[in-house]
């Protein structure tokens, strides 16, 4: 079944002598459709990122770890990433198996990228209305997730 949050799909499985005990509440995900729409967007996330490594700008990515299969999937096309999470005990740490450190918001005013991506279909649009009254930020390309899919 779909999350409330998130758009994350959740499953149970298992053997098949228990399954004629269980009545099925709701039909499955249609897993031809969320296989093509997966595709689609790793395919529209690789040309987005494919699109800044080659103008050699930096991307700023809110809620990172949203963007770890991304980023891991689309190596090729990667620009140089900085992470910015809101949450205070993931400042400093790392998101293996990549290098960089996640950053506060702080560090973003301080030193803008050009291009911020917010990987939050939730939240995405109300950080992007956060960030935008950052007077620093005013350049900044500021990119919800949820509309560059």
């Amino acid at each position: 079944r779909k999350a409330g949050l998130g758009g994350a799909l959740y499953s149970v499985w298992c053997r098949d002598s228990l399954v004629a005990t269980r009545e099925r509440v709701e039909a499955p995900p249609n897993g031809e459709k969320f296989v093509r729409l997966a595709k689609e967007n790793l395919a529209k996330m690789g040309r987005f990122l494919s699109d800044l490594r080659t103008q050699r700008l930096t991307l700023g990515i809110y809620c990172p770890g949203r963007f770890i299969n991304y980023q891991y999937l689309c190596r090729n096309e990667v620009p140089a990433v900085r992470y910015f999470d809101d949450n205070p005990p993931a400042h400093g740490r790392y998101l293996p198996p990549f290098d960089m450190a996640v950053e506060p918001r702080a560090a973003l005013v301080e030193n803008p990228t050009p291009i911020i991506l917010i990987m939050s279909r939730t939240f995405g649009r109300q950080i992007a209305e956060e960030l935008a009254r950052e007077p620093a930020l005013s350049r900044a390309r500021l990119i919800a997730v949820s509309d560059l899919f």
